[in-house]
């Protein structure tokens, strides 16, 4: 009776969110989308003539049709200004810009995704399908096992929410089916079964059938949350695995290195302190447990842990009110952040020697401000750094790193990225850079150097549906063809949603564009995930070069991650060759590519042209 007063409650609470909701459509969601997305593709196209016009010293007959392009661009950007003040001035849209709405919900993310519940209790179909709504979510529902299998083969999900105990098929031969089809495949679909057992019970019989996780009856909207945000990351909030950039300036200096020792103090105390949460949940002392995660939550935030403190403070709140039939998810979301919070951090600590020394001016110097003052008077600059044939040392293309002069100063990119990404500009700044990169590579060409562009893809991108059409759009824009663009995916970006990767990468190369995976020997999950990437050159990790300069082990390893790039028709890259040694180490294993200090070091547009004419 209790279970059914709190399951009606919710359903009244819900019932009302959906009145809410309803008050506003996806369609005005997916018109700030897509105007968002012309409006900056044509802001690109005019900024990149613009620059062009500036850098041509030519006649004014050789600008005029930049000239053209950039009325016709100005043309379309005012229809789209005026379509949205029009949007305005009927009160689709309030002032802020943003849908009407009384949901927190990021529809424009969620609504890609389809979900599939398998249930056959009508009034619990009902409470799924409003959690999932208010969450943003699409849903299908079946009332039985050998429904949803057929449903499942014949329809694209993204996640399946299964009842263990269901008509026909329940929901353990559900996953068991499930999973011996997609054996032949190489493919794998997040089921979660939906049980009336405690966690680490349902949770060890389900995994046995094929199940990844449970949902707790009566399922919380928090619980479901969370369970959403672990199988699909895509969903997961703005808070940065680490944000260097915010423990810099709380410790009020710039040295990433010293920064970094208090990141790894804090990984190796936590992974401590978690067995002991383990254990106050096995004795059900609620209030021990709630005091471990309140320390926890501000050290992660001291170190800039964000996400990992956000886990934690829901943490201490289930269990300071007693809620302890779902700290066990709790703490299994806490252990796979520590596990990426470790993984962010030994990237940072493999970041290039060359990059440029960090600014003398405190971290806490770079806001938003700064940076959209830097953005508006062009201080973000591209540089190239060559990238040669292992054995002949000939010109096989560029990479196009960001660089930043504040006040004349050379700020570090691990700075101002992360703080770019922190404030919500990561986008218009990729964008600029992005812009420059197809502009140097244009005025390359023009020279009579046509070499290949590579630009390191920003992972908020690889979760932008929209992204492989605005790229399209940008290289129309310049009249750059794809196949001369290289985007670069780190490595760890990949592991952490490889569905939605994929599904964004393959329609990249679908468009033309090559692909590169940077860092590549850092992560054993996309190593073992290569076959199934369509990418056309591994980029090896400069810290991965140096080990296998010292170790016999990692020496073997890089040979057999060469062995199969080359059955694998991949073309592979060493980067970090700062030495005679390290070329003939990566030569001698049959690496194609070299970049590094040693053979060319990265360049203003200018110096790069003078060094290529000077070979």
């Amino acid at each position: 009776a209790q279970f059914r007063r709190s399951q009606q409650q919710l359903i009244d609470e819900l019932q009302q969110t959906r009145v809410a909701a309803e008050l506003s459509s996806r369609a005005q969601a997916d018109f700030l989308a897509n105007w968002g997305y012309d409006v900056r593709t044509q802001l690109n196209a005019l900024l990149g003539h613009t620059q062009l016009l500036q850098m041509d010293t030519a006649p004014d007959a050789k600008n005029q049709p930049h000239i053209k392009e950039i009325a016709e661009s100005g043309q379309v950007l005012a229809r789209l200004v005026s379509q949205l003040l029009d949007r305005i001035g009927a009160g689709d849209i309030q002032a802020t810009g943003r849908p009407n709405s009384g949901l927190a919900v990021d529809s424009g993310l969620q609504q890609d995704f389809r979900i599939l519940v398998v249930e056959d209790h009508p009034a619990n179909q009902m409470l799924l399908r409003m959690q999932l709504t208010v969450l943003g979510f699409a849903a299908d529902i079946c009332n039985d096992g050998a429904a949803a299998l057929v449903k499942w083969q014949t329809e694209n999900y993204d996640l399946i929410l299964a009842d263990r105990h269901l008509p026909v098929i329940d929901g353990l031969e559900l996953a068991r089916s499930i999973r011996h089809i997609e054996r032949d495949t190489g493919k794998h679909i997040p089921i979660i079964a939906i049980t009336t057992l405690q966690y680490a019970d349902g949770l060890a019989l389900c995994q046995g059938a094929g199940m990844d996780d449970v949902l707790p009856k009566p399922i919380t909207l928090e619980a479901l949350r969370v369970i959403l945000e672990r199988w699909l990351p895509r969903i997961q909030t703005d808070l940065a695995t680490l944000d260097i950039a915010y423990l810099l300036n709380a410790i009020g200096e710039a040295d990433t290195e010293h920064a970094l020792g208090f990141v790894d103090l804090f990984i190796s105390t936590t992974r401590h302190q978690l067995p002991e949460c383990h254990s106050h949940l096995a004795k059900a002392d609620g209030h021990a447990l709630a005091l471990v995660m309140h320390k926890l939550k501000s050290s992660a935030r001291i170190v800039g842990a964000l996400g990992f403190a956000d886990l934690a403070a829901r943490l201490e709140t289930i269990a300071n009110a007693g809620r302890l039939d779902e700290v066990q998810m709790y703490l299994s979301a806490l252990e796979n952040n520590l596990q990426a919070v470790a993984i962010a951090a030994r990237h940072l600590k493999a970041q290039p020697i060359e990059s440029p020394p960090v600014s003398p001016l405190p971290a806490a110097s770079i806001t938003s401000d700064t940076l959209l003052a830097g953005i508006r008077l062009g201080e973000f600059e591209v540089y190239f750094q060559p990238k040669l044939a292992a054995k002949t040392l000939c010109v096989v293309g560029v990479e196009a790193l960001a660089r930043w002069r504040q006040d004349g100063k050379p700020v570090s990119p691990a700075i101002f990225i992360a703080t770019a990404e922190q404030q919500g500009i990561i986008g218009p700044l990729s964008e600029i850079l992005l812009t420059k990169a197809l502009i140097g590579g244009i005025r390359l060409a023009e020279a009579g150097y046509p070499l290949p562009v590579t630009i390191n893809l920003h992972a908020a991108w690889l979760s932008n549906a929209h992204f492989p059409q605005f790229l399209q759009a940008s290289i129309l824009a310049f009249g750059f063809k794809a196949e001369n663009l290289y985007l670069e995916i780190t490595e760890a970006d990949i592991s952490k949603d490889m569905a939605t990767v994929l599904s964004v990468m393959t329609r990249l190369r679908l468009q033309g564009f090559k692909l590169s995976i940077k860092d590549f020997g850092t992560d054993f999950l996309a190593s073992m995930q290569l076959p199934r990437l369509p990418v056309n050159e591994l980029k090896l990790d400069r810290s991965f070069v140096r080990a296998a300069a010292e170790t016999t082990s990692a020496k073997a390893q890089m040979a057999a991650i060469l062995a199969i790039a080359k059955t694998l028709n991949l073309a592979t890259v060493a980067e970090g060759i700062e030495s005679q040694a390290d070329l003939d180490l990566v030569r001698g294993l049959g690496c194609t590519a070299v970049q590094g200090w040693f053979t060319a070091g990265e360049m203003p547009e200018e110096q790069l042209l003078a060094w290529l004419k000077g070979r």
